[in-house]
């Protein structure tokens, strides 16, 4: 099974971030837009993994996880990765956090603990975009002057989800498998 951890986006900011992906859709020839219901943040993609790796990383989730209470994200401005000249992927941005670091370094040890190797970089950020083609600079322009600085709101983070990624030839299906709330509850 392909999986990953992530925060799921709540409908509110999703909804937000709608407005962004209906003003990327002038350029679906240049961008392939992410559909708005596999909206997220990825804490850690650990690849094909077998049941007993996935089981394993399940419970070494619970126990970090635990240990950590729910917080507030802010979703703030859009970016670019790997930058600005060579434009890949776009995303909406996260305010720098202390909790949100945390959550990321529990799924980071987990995937180390069960033989992954380590990432070593956490940026956290929504995908909303990727290049097909290297992007003119009018549409950088008119993404950035648009939202470059725009706030998308503050969501509480009070779970973490477990996702498989099927792929398919029109882009991948994210399954939910499982729910881990912070703080144990």
């Amino acid at each position: 099974m392909r999986v990953f951890s992530a925060i799921k986006i709540d409908y509110e900011i999703a909804k937000e971030i709608c407005k962004l992906l209906q003003a990327l859709e002038k350029y679906k020839e240049e961008i392939k837009i992410v559909p708005a219901k596999n909206l997220h943040i990825t804490l850690r993609f650990l690849g094909n993994i077998n049941t007993e790796s996935y089981q394993q990383y399940l419970r070494k989730l619970l126990e970090g996880y635990a240990k950590l209470k729910s917080f507030p994200i802010v979703i703030h401005g859009i970016g670019f990765f790997p930058d600005k000249t060579r434009i890949r992927v776009i995303w909406v941005g996260l305010k720098p956090s202390s909790d949100l670091q945390r959550l990321y370094e529990v799924a980071e040890r987990a995937a180390c603990e069960i033989g992954l190797s380590p990432e070593h970089r956490f940026h956290g950020h929504i995908t909303v975009g990727r290049a097909k083609v290297p992007l003119s600079v009018k549409i950088l322009k008119d993404i950035e002057e648009n939202f470059r600085d725009f706030s998308w709101g503050t969501m509480m983070v009070e779970k973490v989800t477990v996702f498989e990624s099927i792929l398919h030839s029109d882009g991948p299906e994210y399954k939910e498998l499982v729910h881990i709330p912070l703080g144990g509850d």
